[in-house]
């Protein structure tokens, strides 16, 4: 839960389809959760409304996708990060690391 809009921001899906092909309708779920919340939020607001979107691949990676809305004409941002979960510290990373909507790495 998200203490600032009093709703859930993380969306999470693991592999079920051998094509992958649930990763992009999860993304498309985020995308309209990120555009109802952006007309949510007050206008002004330093407060950005984002989604945390975790897809966990068979091979145990973890994408984390920051989504977010840009701009009032609907834009939509995609930041991607990959991380190894069989590897320990890159597993602690993905469990531990601050989410920041503007992540650059």
């Amino acid at each position: 839960m998200s203490p600032s809009f009093l709703c859930p921001f993380v969306l999470c899906e693991v592999i079920s389809d051998p094509t992958e092909a649930d990763r992009w309708c999860m993304l498309v779920e985020a995308i309209a959760a990120v555009r109802a919340g952006y007309h949510i939020t007050k206008s002004g607001s330093v407060n950005r409304f984002f989604i945390v979107a975790i897809y966990i691949r068979a091979n145990l990676t973890a994408e984390r996708y920051i989504v977010m809305q840009t701009t009032s004409d609907g834009q939509v941002s995609i930041a991607q990060k990959d991380f190894d979960l069989t590897n320990l510290d890159k597993a602690v990373d993905f469990l531990c690391r601050d989410v920041q909507p503007n992540y650059k790495d």
